[in-house]
């Protein structure tokens, strides 16, 4: 797959494997190595469950692999006393109509003639991978 795809961007194969003859070693890797899902179904009175249940759950996730990045500017800090001036957080995934909040209490020291807006105290950066496995910020 990377001699196909660049690495950011190998799409997610979800299998589905119904009945036994099938190479359950070859699509079980496949799923794994991009991030899919493998279904074994035994029957096929068992696929359209299966199926929709798969397509339920892509529906539902908007997002994966959430990378935050906060890095303060001209002399912030984080109030815990800590000295780092770059905090990151991962999130597995992001479901649909779901929040995730992320609080940051911040000292901010005294600016000499500051101007309304000119000073930037943090940047934030935010990276994910879209349903379809595209990497964004």
């Amino acid at each position: 797959l990377s001699s196909v795809y660049p690495l950011h961007r190998v799409p997610i194969i979800s299998v589905f494997a119904c009945g036994t003859k099938h190479d359950h070693h070859s699509l079980f890797s496949l799923s794994t190595l991009t991030q899919g899902m493998y279904y074994f179904v035994e029957t096929s009175e068992e696929c359209l469950d299966t199926v929709l249940e798969a397509i339920g759950c892509l529906l539902a996730v908007t997002a994966t692999n959430l990378h935050l990045r906060v890095e303060l500017k001209n002399g912030a800090r984080f109030e815990n006393g800590r000295s780092e001036t770059v905090l990151t957080r991962e999130f597995k995934e992001l479901i649909s109509e779901q929040n995730r909040n992320v609080v940051l209490r911040l000292t901010i020291p005294t600016m000499q003639n500051p101007v309304a807006g000119s000073v930037v105290v943090a940047s934030a950066k935010l990276t994910f991978r879209d349903p379809f496995g595209v990497v964004k910020e």
